[in-house]
Parts: C-alpha cells; sequence; structure tokens
C-alpha cells in the first residue's frame, strides 16, 4: 500500500503500475487543501483523499505506510527591472551542494557551499579565499566564526551612537523579511508564531 503526494509526477504512478512483481496498490493522498487532493485522487484512481497529513495518520483502515512529502521542494522567481531575475530554489528531500550562483553580462559570481557563510568567492573563474579564525570550541554549524564580522559591525554602531547599521538599514532587513513572508505565504508554509 503506497501512501502518496501531490509531488509525484504521473510517470512515477505509470512506473509503479508496469512493476514485474505485484505492484502495490495507491491507496491515500494527502494535501494541504483538501480539493487539490481530491483532484489529484481522482485523476489517478486513488480511492482516498485527505486535507491534511494528521487526517491521513489517523486513518484506523491503512496498516503502514510510504510516505514523500508534498512540500519537499520550492522554486522562488524574482523579478526585477530591466529584464532582471532571481530563481531560488531549496529542497528538503534532495541533497543540494548549497551554492549560490549570480549570472550577470560581464561575468558569473560562484558562492561556493556553504553559500550562507562561505570562506570563497569565484567571479569569472577566479577564486578568492577568505578564511575565518579557527574557534576555540566545536561550533554547530560551519563556518560560525563568521558571525563575528556582525557582532563587530554592531558593536561599532553602538559605540558611534547609531540605531542602526549603514551596511543594512532597516527598510533592507523589512524588505528581505516580506520577500521571505510573501514566499512562504505563496508555498503554504506557516509557522505557529504567524497566528499570533
Amino acid at each position: 500500500m503506497i501512501l502518496m503526494d501531490l509531488y509525484l509526477s504521473w510517470t512515477s504512478l505509470t512506473s509503479f503500475s508496469t512493476s514485474t512483481t505485484s505492484p502495490e496498490p495507491v491507496v491515500a493522498v494527502a494535501a494541504r487543501e483538501l480539493g487539490r487532493a481530491q483532484d489529484f485522487a481522482n485523476r489517478h484512481n486513488i480511492p482516498r483523499a485527505y486535507g491534511s497529513y494528521q487526517e491521513l495518520a489517523q486513518d484506523k483502515d491503512i496498516g503502514w505506510m510510504r510516505l514523500r512529502l508534498v512540500d519537499e521542494a520550492a522554486t522562488v522567481v524574482l523579478s526585477f527591472s530591466s529584464n532582471r531575475m532571481a530563481v531560488c530554489i531549496c529542497t528538503v528531500s534532495v541533497q543540494l551542494p548549497n551554492e549560490a550562483f549570480i549570472f550577470g553580462t560581464k561575468g558569473t559570481i560562484k558562492i561556493p557551499a556553504p553559500m550562507w557563510s562561505p570562506t570563497s568567492l569565484i567571479v569569472n573563474g577566479n577564486e578568492t579565499q577568505f578564511p575565518l579564525p579557527e574557534p576555540y570550541q566545536p561550533l554547530n554549524f560551519p563556518n560560525s566564526t563568521g558571525l563575528r564580522y556582525e557582532a563587530q559591525e554592531v558593536r561599532r554602531c553602538l559605540l558611534a551612537g547609531l540605531k542602526q547599521s549603514p551596511r543594512m538599514m532597516l527598510e533592507d532587513t523589512a524588505l528581505l523579511t516580506s520577500i521571505r513572508d510573501e514566499a512562504r505565504r505563496q508555498v503554504g508554509v506557516v509557522y505557529c508564531q504567524d497566528a499570533e
């Protein structure tokens, strides 16, 4: 018995049905919106559809399940003036290299993994290293000693009597937060604090 999410394609279903061994029947599908689950179930002759994964898990007739999450990948496309765009892809089911690329008319910039705390930058094939100091204790996340630069900037601003850094103004932070919130809204990610 297979419980399926909406992320699986028609090709996946066809693969199950052409198995040389006795194929496992797809018996249920779940999504955050019942209508989407019902449409998918009707299209693929799946007998049960649920509007949440909790409902699916509470079904006493299902003895065991193999479940893939419907929200295992998201792509966010940001459009800018002059026909520029940014494409951000994230996934929880596939190990991506955690690199970032910037392509432009004058070349390419590669931010190697981990892109959120890199120690080098590759511009048009030329790599520049930005080594970090060695930590005196083990770190929870790679390259976390790089946070020292943020701490140093906060200290510099406080000593200068500044309420915000000219390097990252409040309106920049608010803009980035609103973009992330809109991306979460469009893909349906809701945190418990969103209700507050």
